[in-house]
């Protein structure tokens, strides 16, 4: 899951200064690497690291929580955009999805 984090990191920092299209199509690219990752692994991931008796009750949460986040983040990149600019949000994202990245990575550091 970190190394589909950190090919958004990639895509994500490169966005705001590609001009070029076929720049812009290798980063769509990229970034579709990084979501196959993430998707494939993450409920591996859940299913590992959540005990059997609760197993139910996470796979009920995890939609409303993505779901929030669905809701939430065009109204604050939205406004944040409106303050700052689309290459500054570009930017907030890959540092936001960097952290993650590197927790995730310090996790399986952990959990080794």
């Amino acid at each position: 899951m970190s190394i589909g984090g950190f090919c958004y990191v990639l895509s994500f920092g490169s966005l705001a200064f590609v001009h070029i299209l076929f720049l812009f199509y290798l980063d769509l690219f990229i970034m579709t690497i990084g979501e196959i990752l993430i998707s494939i692994n993450s409920s591996v991931f859940i299913a590992d690291h959540t005990p059997l008796s609760h197993r139910g009750r996470i796979s009920a949460i995890i939609p409303i929580v993505t779901g929030a986040g669905y809701v939430v983040s065009p109204l604050v990149i939205g406004n944040f955009i409106s303050y700052a600019s689309i290459k500054d949000a570009w930017f907030l994202a890959g540092a936001i999805v960097f952290i993650a990245a590197c927790l995730m990575s310090l996790l399986k550091r952990i959990d080794n």
